[in-house]
């Protein structure tokens, strides 16, 4: 084709961030190379200039920092990351199991990051609000003053940002380009969030004690929508510890636990102040079990608890009382989930319909006796996943319970397996075929 002054102008080939950073050469097809596709990366192009711009000479670079390519290192951090496989699940954690010290901060938001913001104010944001929660306000919490705080605590806009593109994720189709490409933006605004977050730890003060609560909170959901890390993933630790370093607890609890932590050191005069009141504890004086609340249908748990009772009781060991104290937890949970009967009464405290409460109580002791395989501390968390499965309106919790139950068949002997069948029926799942472990030891 000809321009101007009848120069023939032929149009090259592009090739993606991707290849570039691998020194390999790329067939340019958009909007997926033949090399991307094939290693299921993120295949990230240049914008292509104007025929004249692209002919013309390049000018010198002007003063001030150079901008980093994102896209460049959303690809560096998808080939880092480790894949993940899990049953009914298939996604990946990335950098929430790094350190974030090595990881970049940025200096401008692309326009791929707007959309993320865009998406968590209109959709993301919203969607972390219990459905029956009466306080609206909570809403506008996460949809308005989450961002806004992150104009001032980059850890509370990137993780927000990680958060969205998460739920992007979510929605898209399982095992598409669109699936991969949103998890690797998650890893990436997760990575930095991270980074922003542990800056800000050591200098922790009633200014920024907020939005290292927020922070906590972010990461929390977002290792929830990033699936299981394997089949040795339980949620509170990791039973493969030769691929995870023994970590007692596991990076999810931790966070959970930063959270409680910056709870209990601050008053909630100070900590739920300004664009945090909206999160601060609710008035309640009495309680409604969250069957009523939410509409689900009411399980006998009663019966089947007081079984579970009689088994922890079995065992008198170094463990018994810690044991002991966590069974009763969960049986709070239970009460205020479903009700002591059919007509709904419940005499617990109201902090226990909040599912996650047993978490975020659990003693270092039963993480020790997961991580060891005792099972009736394993038991304990496969009757959790009856609770964790009345979150379905959270998508974020999808498939925990059911990759958690056959995590856990997989650990017990025939003897203890007879105890699972409670669950399993109740999540509505059949029992696993085989039974020998799949879990490396």
């Amino acid at each position: 084709m000809e321009v101007g002054d009848g120069r023939l102008y032929q149009r090259c080939k592009i090739a993606c961030m991707t290849c570039k950073k691998r020194k390999i050469k790329c067939d340019g097809q958009q909007p997926t190379c033949k090399n991307c596709s094939r290693f299921r990366a993120p295949c990230v192009f240049r914008p292509i200039l104007a025929p004249g711009n692209a002919t013309g000479p390049k000018g010198r670079r002007g003063p001030g920092r150079p901008r980093k390519d994102w896209g460049l290192l959303m690809a560096e951090e998808t080939h880092s990351r480790p894949a993940t496989t899990n049953v009914g699940v298939q996604c990946s954690l990335g950098s929430i199991w790094t350190d974030p010290a090595t990881s970049p901060s940025p200096s401008t938001l692309s326009m791929a990051d707007v959309r993320l913001l865009l998406h968590f104010t209109t959709h993301t944001g919203p969607s972390l609000v219990d459905p029956c929660e009466s306080d609206h306000s909570l809403s506008g919490f996460w949809s308005r003053n989450v961002p806004e705080m992150g104009l001032s605590f980059p850890s509370v806009l990137h993780l927000a940002l990680s958060l969205a593109a998460r739920h992007l994720a979510h929605q898209s189709a399982t095992d598409s380009e669109q699936k991969r490409y949103n998890n690797a933006l998650a890893d990436h605004h997760l990575s930095i969030g991270l980074t922003e977050m542990t800056r800000l730890l050591p200098d922790m003060d009633e200014d920024n004690c907020g939005a290292l609560y927020v922070s906590s909170l972010l990461v929390s959901y977002s290792g929830l929508a990033a699936g299981p890390r394997g089949l040795g993933d339980m949620l509170i630790c990791h039973m493969e510890s030769m691929l995870f370093c023994d970590e007692s607890p596991g990076p999810w609890l931790r966070f959970v636990r930063g959270a409680r932590l910056i709870r209990e050191r601050f008053d909630i005069n100070t900590l739920f102040t300004g664009l945090m009141a909206p999160l601060g504890p609710p008035v309640e004086t009495c309680l409604r079990p969250s069957y009523l609340r939410h509409g689900f249908d009411r399980v006998e748990w009663v019966d089947p608890m007081r079984n579970m009772y009689q088994l922890v009781e079995k065992y008198e060991d170094d463990s018994a009382d810690v044991r002991r104290r966590s069974f009763n937890r969960l049986a709070d949970v239970f009460e205020a989930t479903f009700g002591q009967d059919e007509h709904g009464k419940c005499d617990v405290h109201p902090r226990n319909r909040y599912v996650f409460i047993w978490l975020y109580l659990m003693e270092d002791g039963i993480v020790e006796c997961v991580q060891r395989k005792d099972p009736v501390s394993l038991l304990l968390v496969a009757y959790y996943t009856v609770l964790l499965r009345t979150l379905h309106y959270w998508w974020f919790t999808h498939g925990w319970s059911e990759h958690l139950l056959t995590a856990i068949w997989g650990l017990l002997d025939e003897e203890h397996r007879a105890w699972m069948l409670w669950p399993f029926s109740v999540v509505g799942m059949n029992v696993p075929p085989g039974t020998h472990s799949a879990i490396k030891e």
